[in-house]
């Protein structure tokens, strides 16, 4: 698929690969088996997710691992994700976006580069923080936020940026 001058998605049908959350670099993901990983109801794409028990949520639970959650490969059709029409901020998240399905198979990257929302903007070099109940991204700690190891690649205003683990964070 052409996006540009560039290839969109590393092996998939998908053209929007902003709304996914990746592009063609490299990235690695938990090793999930013949069961693989399973959304848990309202899983939402392209941001921050926890696996526990082989279920991904984008709320925290203790003990369970942080990644980000991403689409199968070769498994992607209509029937897989769905858009979730709330008011955000009111009746769910503060972001509307894609929803697996509950039950689906996902993909929890643990390292890459990718596109994600924030809400609050960025600053390029800052670390990243995950909203523990949504699962968003945030440059600062809003107090109980949870450290990633991803960086912000990009200065600006609210809306989609690069974060990558392939950087050093300037904060720490």
């Amino acid at each position: 698929m052409q996006n540009g001058s560039r290839l969109a998605g590393a092996g998939t049908a998908y053209q929007n690969y902003e709304a996914v959350g990746y592009d063609r670099q490299p990235f690695a993901c938990y090793s999930a088996g013949l069961n693989q990983l399973q959304a848990a109801e309202g899983l939402m794409m392209g941001v921050f997710g926890w696996a526990a028990n082989g279920v991904v949520s984008n709320a925290y639970v203790s003990g369970a691992q942080l990644g980000f959650v991403l689409p199968t490969f070769n498994d992607w059709n209509w029937q897989r994700v769905y858009r979730y029409c709330y008011e955000p901020g009111v009746s769910g998240p503060p972001l509307s976006g894609m929803l697996f399905r509950a039950g689906m198979p996902c993909v929890l990257a643990v390292q890459g580069d990718f596109y994600t929302p924030f809400l609050n903007g960025g600053i390029a070099g800052a670390r990243v923080w995950a909203d523990p109940v949504y699962g968003l991204a945030y440059c600062a700690d809003g107090g109980g936020y949870i450290e990633t190891p991803w960086v912000c690649m990009q200065t600006h205003s609210p809306g989609p940026a690069r974060i990558s683990t392939f950087a050093t964070a300037f904060n720490g």
